[in-house]
């Protein structure tokens, strides 16, 4: 994917382990969230990861815990 963004590798390895928790939040049926911080929002565009956390919110963890 084009962004124009100069190659950044912590930039990389930050945005690949985000879409990691999402795709194993997936995997436990965490449904997508709308929050915007959250790992499991759906992202439209690669920018949008970045404003992800690697922690998910309340909602989520308690998806998960709650398994």
């Amino acid at each position: 994917v084009r962004t124009g963004e100069k190659p950044d590798w912590d930039r990389l390895v930050a945005r690949t382990a985000k879409q990691i928790i999402c795709a194993a939040g997936s995997s436990f049926s965490v449904r997508r969230c709308k929050n915007a911080k959250c790992p499991m929002r759906i992202v439209r565009e690669v920018r949008e990861v970045d404003q992800k956390k690697l922690d998910p919110c309340k909602t989520c963890a308690g998806q998960v815990r709650g398994r």
